[in-house]
Parts: C-alpha cells; sequence; structure tokens
C-alpha cells in the first residue's frame, strides 16, 4: 500500500472520531442546555448512542455510508431544531432518543465497516480516538468562542469531509 493511501486511511478514520466527538458534544449541549440537566437526559443520550451502535454493527453491508450519514445529520438537525424551538418539551423525549439512535448506528456501521477493508482494529480505533479527543477539544473550544451556530455547525462541517476523504482513501 502506497503511503499516500495509507495517510488517507488513517486520516478517514481521524475525521471520523472528530465527527463523532463533535456530534456527542453538540447533542449534550444541546439536550442539557434546552431540555434537562437531570440523569435522565445524559441516560437517553448513552442509552440511545449505545443501542445505535448495536444496532449499527448489524446493518448490512450493502447499505450505503452517504445514506447513513444523512440520516444522522437530519437526525441531529432534527434535535437541534426542535430543543431550540420546544425547551424544556419532555414529550419530545422518544423523538430525541430515535435520532440519537439513528446516530449511533452510523457509528456502529462505521466501525464495522473499516474494520471489514482494513482488517486492523487497532488502527482503527487508534486513529478514531485520536479524532474523538480532538474533536471534544474544538466542540468545547468553538461552543465557547462561538457560541450556540458552532454546535449546529460544526459536526455537519465534519461530516461533509468523511465522504470527499473515502473516495480518495479507498
Amino acid at each position: 500500500m502506497a503511503q499516500k493511501d495509507l495517510f488517507l486511511r488513517r486520516l478517514y478514520l481521524f475525521v471520523g472520531g472528530f465527527f463523532f466527538a463533535t456530534l456527542q458534544f453538540s447533542y449534550y449541549l444541546s439536550l442539557e442546555w434546552r431540555l434537562s440537566s437531570a440523569w435522565t437526559t445524559y441516560a437517553l443520550l448513552t442509552l440511545g448512542w449505545m443501542a445505535g451502535i448495536l444496532a449499527g454493527l448489524r446493518l448490512s453491508r450493502g447499505i450505503k455510508d452517504e445514506a447513513l450519514l444523512a440520516l444522522n445529520l437530519a437526525g441531529y438537525g432534527l434535535v437541534w431544531l426542535l430543543a431550540s424551538r420546544c425547551p424544556f418539551d419532555d414529550r419530545l423525549l422518544p423523538v430525541y432518543a430515535l435520532c440519537v439512535l439513528s446516530s449511533g448506528a452510523y457509528a456502529g456501521f462505521f466501525f464495522r465497516s473499516n474494520y471489514d477493508r482494513l482488517k486492523d482494529a487497532r488502527a482503527l480505533l487508534l486513529h478514531e480516538n485520536n479524532g474523538f479527543v480532538l474533536g471534544l477539544l474544538v466542540g468545547f473550544l468553538g461552543f465557547y468562542l462561538c457560541g450556540w451556530r458552532f454546535t449546529l455547525w460544526l459536526p455537519a462541517a465534519a461530516a461533509l469531509l468523511l465522504p470527499v476523504i473515502k473516495r480518495l482513501a479507498f
């Protein structure tokens, strides 16, 4: 494998981790601030994401990454919109849970499909986790410096990079 290909594959995993971190951080801020800061909101996010990962690990290999990524972003956009328009409305918890689950499903699918491509779990987790750590830092600093709009647009910007890098890397 050429050095350029290896770099692009690692970059793809890194950006995937960056995307997941910014998305999780943005979900967390949106729902903790606009719904409730009680443990139930954190539990909803954690359980929804983990259930989504399990579902994503079982998805068919024939599904397109881009379709799941679009569903993922649509779910996050819906949460952001509903939470900002209907703050503190507990009746929307099932909608929020489904949206978080759809995002977690993309994460599970991402890990399984990339493991199938690379056959190297250590490299996959190393580069994804490094991107995740940077994504958390950028998400926090961006929110601190730029406010709510940053939490809407950062996950979308990171998501737009994924298909571009994937086409170059694989």
